[in-house]
């Protein structure tokens, strides 16, 4: 028999197996009543508000009804008395609703009154709100009132002095002869003046075409104003220098300096002695010996063909002379056509070209070219006439006359 059908005395407790068969059978209904208990509490508050957002609907709509039959009753404004606001009850702003600003509609600035700044009650500046400037709007200069600054007056009454002295002054010059302008106008003829002889000297003396043109270019600007026709005088002798064509000095003496140099390459008219050759080293026998005695006499006998005179050019020490003696007449004749010497140059020329016909092949090409190269230098003119600048002085003197008091 199972110990839990068994029945319980009377006072005893309950054992353990029949509390939790009892629990299983009776949680779930409790759960149940509960559940049912709280969806019933849900509905109900629900329903509570439901039925209390529809009565005050109700009121909102009875309110509203009420205020447009009130205003539609109500006088218009136009017909009502006007209220002084003097009588009118004060109203404590802690008590007025906050009405937000983006509810208020905009008034245009020009339908406001004007209300007097008397009116306007003081506010300390220590409540007022920081505003940053990047917010306040730009204020034109022309609206800004006029701020007296005693510096600032000042410094225009200084420069209203300054002003009236300067006027003074201009007329004061107006009012003067016309000495000075024309002291100026005699300065820069004077200067012009100095300039061309400038120009004139550097011409005779050393023949420096470029500096005489930049002398008189500065003199022309100098009175290209108060002179004009002495600076057209001026122009002229200057397209006069830059037509001008100097001999190039320098150029014909690099080229005689050549001439001189390769000279010593180029061939005599009767060819040179061949050098002797030379025995070669023999064993120290008879015939070695006489051999050796051989060569030693040829080198001391010399051989000369017959003449009237005997020719130079067979002697290797000669054709150096005659070589070097070639050279030194081209050294003579480079100086002279330097140093702008007619009669040197024409005597060095006539020296090299005796020393060529003389000693030199006249058929081989340099030879030939140096002799013609020579007889064009003796007819080129060293110390071509130069421009003069008369025409140039004569106007400055024209105008310094003309200009004079």
């Amino acid at each position: 028999m199972d110990n839990d059908a068994r029945p319980v005395a009377a006072g005893a407790a309950p054992s353990p197996a029949r509390r939790g068969r009892w629990w299983r059978w009776v949680s779930p209904v409790v759960l149940l009543l509960a559940a049912g208990a709280g969806a019933t509490l849900l509905w109900q508050r629900e329903h509570a508000q439901q039925a209390a957002r529809a009565a005050r609907s109700e009121d909102l709509l009875r309110l509203a009804q009420a205020q447009q039959a009130a205003h539609a009753a109500s006088p218009p404004a136009a017909t009502l008395p006007a209220v002084p606001a003097a009588t009118l009850p004060a109203v404590p702003a802690a008590t007025l609703p906050a009405v937000p600003a983006a509810t208020l509609p905009a008034v245009p600035a020009a339908t406001l009154p004007a209300v007097p700044a008397a009116m306007l009650p003081a506010v300390p500046a220590a409540t007022l709100p920081a505003v940053p400037a990047a917010m306040l709007p730009a204020v034109p200069a022309a609206m800004l009132p006029a701020v007296p600054d005693p510096a600032l007056t000042a410094l225009a009454t200084h420069l209203a002095s300054l002003d009236a002295r300067l006027d003074a002054v201009t007329r004061t010059l107006d009012a003067q002869p016309q000495s000075v302008p024309l002291a100026f106008d005699t300065l820069a003829l004077a200067e012009a003046t100095a300039l061309v002889a400038l120009a004139e000297q550097r011409l005779l003396l050393a023949r420096d075409v470029a500096g005489a043109a930049a002398a008189l270019g500065l003199a022309q600007a100098r009175i290209a104003v108060q002179a004009p026709r002495a600076a057209g005088a001026l122009a002229a002798d200057m397209a006069r220098l830059a037509a001008f064509q100097d001999a190039d000095l320098a150029g014909v003496a690099a080229e005689l300096a050549v001439f001189a140099r390769v000279s010593a390459q180029w061939p005599l008219a009767g060819g040179t002695l061949a050098p002797v050759a030379s025995v070669p080293a023999a064993t120290p026998t008879a015939r070695g010996v006489l051999l050796a005695m051989w060569g030693d006499l040829r080198q001391l006998v010399e051989i000369r063909p017959a003449g009237p005179a005997l020719d130079p050019l067979l002697d290797p020490l000669g054709a150096a002379l005659l070589r070097r003696q070639l050279a030194v007449e081209l050294g003579v004749v480079q100086l002279a056509v330097l140093a702008r010497d007619a009669p040197a140059r024409t005597a060095g020329i006539e020296a090299a070209r005796a020393v060529l016909m003389a000693g030199f092949a006249t058929g081989d090409p340099q030879v030939s070219a140096c002799q013609r190269r020579l007889e064009a230098l003796a007819n080129l003119e060293l110390a071509p006439p130069i421009p003069t600048l008369q025409a140039s002085l004569t106007a400055l003197a024209a105008a310094r006359a003309a200009a004079a008091p």
